[in-house]
């Protein structure tokens, strides 16, 4: 019996990227509180984080 033998070549390679590409795209994120402020981490490292402020009025 082939559990796969119905599948088109690219069922089976979505398939293939879904069982062992997509897992190892994680990653672990801290942010933690220090004296100078709030510092965000990425797998242990220091990551920058961009982005956009806004200002509004009362």
């Amino acid at each position: 019996m082939r559990p796969f033998a119905n599948l088109s070549p690219t069922r089976f390679l979505n398939l293939l990227l879904l069982l062992f590409v997509l897992p190892s795209l994680q990653a672990q994120t801290t942010v933690e509180k220090r004296g100078d402020g709030w510092h965000w981490q990425v797998d242990g490292q220091p990551f920058a984080l961009k982005g956009a402020t806004f200002g509004y009025r009362l």
